[in-house]
């Protein structure tokens, strides 16, 4: 008579170590895309860091929304993969070559594009710029 094994002698069998144990996102992030943010807070709003400067570009309850969005803005293979997003839009004039987005009332994310992927990977206010 042939027995299965009990659940207990198998029950490592399926676990696995969570992502974060493996590769950090902080690590992975900053390894493959330290040159495509156009600021030091964007890059810490997109590793998940909240600190007083990210909370000054950014209210804290946008942080992940946006870490999402930068995420999707950094995997893209041409600008108007970003349509899906509201207000998508080709700035014009000074700005030329620039591209936004929004990510909820007043807050945008800007990137250009270097043509094959996106750079200069900012998050905050822009009103004022585009004024000028």
């Amino acid at each position: 008579m042939v027995t299965k094994p009990s659940f207990a002698a198998n029950r490592y069998a399926f676990v696995r170590p969570p992502l974060k144990s493996i590769v950090s996102r902080t690590d992975m992030w900053y390894n493959l895309t330290v040159d495509r943010f156009g600021n030091e807070e964007t890059r810490l709003v997109a590793e998940g860091r909240a600190t007083k400067a990210t909370r000054r570009i950014l209210p804290s309850n946008l942080h992940e929304k946006a870490a999402r969005a930068i995420d999707f803005v950094l995997r893209v293979r041409s600008p108007q993969d970003c349509a899906i997003f509201r207000d998508f839009k080709m700035l014009k004039g000074r700005l030329r070559g620039e591209y936004q987005f929004r990510i909820s009332g007043e807050h945008r994310i800007r990137f250009g594009w270097d043509g094959r992927r996106a750079v200069n990977i900012r998050v905050g206010e822009f009103h004022d710029e585009d004024k000028r």
